[in-house]
């Protein structure tokens, strides 16, 4: 191994299709190939999306059971000898304490980013795991946060020297997201008013205060049998949120794709990009629709304001405030000019501030231990 290139441990909880994982994907198809080795270690599971990335990686998924499994730090203790990684790259809080780990085995560099919030913790205000964060900070060279709310949490709510921390923002392929293809399957799509999300259907992004929210917009448009609500993504909520569809007699309207490679091609056919969370970091799926020209609407909480200016690339909402949501639906709806109109300022904006490119060489950098 040793004479190998150096190489990067990416843990994270799970490796599946979201935001995290394009995150990973776009900073490894960026770096330069002969810079680093890159083994991507998911605690639980992994899915096939790890085709998205280019490099020549190695995945290895160790398949933690539920609760406190015991093995699993036998696992990566026996990983980091066996591979005796140069940087220990942990994502979210799942993944903080291995940190230790890379520490008792004198990893020369230590790097933890926070995506976002737990979902039982979405003001990230939990006394024992910002205790458990601030001791493991001891550990850890740098705090990555993704947007300028998590870093300003990190620094006044869970106290961790100024100096520790980093914020790098999210970063996307602009080039692959200025699609205008329509998928075969949704093409009848093509003529209608979409509002769209991209996200794992979960309490924490809050898609049931979409859902409401389109059965509003639908009662109020003069036109309301031409909206569409085109839910990408899988996850558990998918069985209450088609049930409550049903229940507001808009099911015929609502279409769940489930987990889709053709993001890109799906983005192209929203009028409307929404994102209802109770907390996010900097969301990849926001970046993306911008990127496709597309006016966002969204809460007003974490690093979204950050990407959202308002009344010029999109509107933000009170969390879960379901009337506010459906009157900035109408408000595209009837202004078709505004939709073009913002939907230029929101690329733009994606290209000057969040490219793929400027991410990847901030990430180098706390690799290299020079920033």
């Amino acid at each position: 191994m040793s004479a190998q290139r150096p190489i990067v441990f990416h843990i994270l909880y799970r490796f599946d299709v979201g935001g995290l994982e394009r995150v990973i994907a776009n900073c490894i198809n960026e770096f330069p190939q002969e810079d680093y080795r890159h083994v991507i270690i998911a605690l639980t599971e992994a899915c096939d999306f790890v085709q998205h990335i280019k490099a020549d990686i190695e995945i290895i998924a160790l398949n933690k059971k539920p609760g406190l499994d015991w093995s699993i730090y036998k696992k990566m203790w026996l990983l980091f000898n066996k591979y005796k990684p140069q940087v220990c790259h942990s994502y979210n809080f799942s993944s903080l304490e291995f940190q230790f780990i890379a520490f008792l085995n004198l990893c020369p560099r230590r790097i933890h980013a926070e995506h976002g919030r737990d979902i039982d913790d979405p003001q990230g205000l939990n006394r024992k795991r910002n205790i458990f964060r601030k001791v493991m900070s001891f550990f850890t060279h740098r705090f990555i946060a993704v947007s300028a709310d998590l870093e300003t949490w990190l620094i006044d709510k869970v106290d961790i020297s100024a100096n520790k921390v980093r914020l790098i923002y999210n970063g996307i392929d602009t080039n692959q997201f200025n699609f205008t293809s329509i998928p075969a399957d949704l093409h009848d799509l093509e003529t209608m008013f979409v509002i769209g999300t991209v996200a794992r259907l979960t309490t924490i992004k809050d898609q049931k205060t979409l859902v409401h929210a389109f059965k509003q917009a639908v009662t109020n448009s003069d036109n309301g049998v031409n909206l569409r609500l085109l839910m990408v993504g899988d996850g558990p909520c998918m069985e209450q949120l088609q049930q409550l569809s049903e229940k507001l007699n808009i099911s015929e309207q609502v279409i769940f794709t489930g987990a889709r490679a053709d993001v890109s091609e799906l983005l192209s056919l929203m009028s409307v990009f929404v994102l209802p969370s109770l907390s996010e970091g900097t969301p990849m799926c926001v970046l993306e629709a911008m990127a496709c020209k597309t006016p966002i609407v969204a809460s007003n909480v974490g690093g979204l304001p950050e990407l959202i200016v308002e009344g010029t690339n999109g509107i933000l909402a009170p969390v879960g405030n379901v009337e506010q949501f459906a009157q900035a639906i109408s408000f595209y709806e009837n202004h078709p000019e505004e939709l073009l109109k913002q939907g230029e300022f929101a690329r733009n904006l994606v290209l000057e501030k969040f490219s793929q490119h400027s991410m990847a060489q901030q990430y180098l950098e706390e690799y290299k231990g020079v920033s």
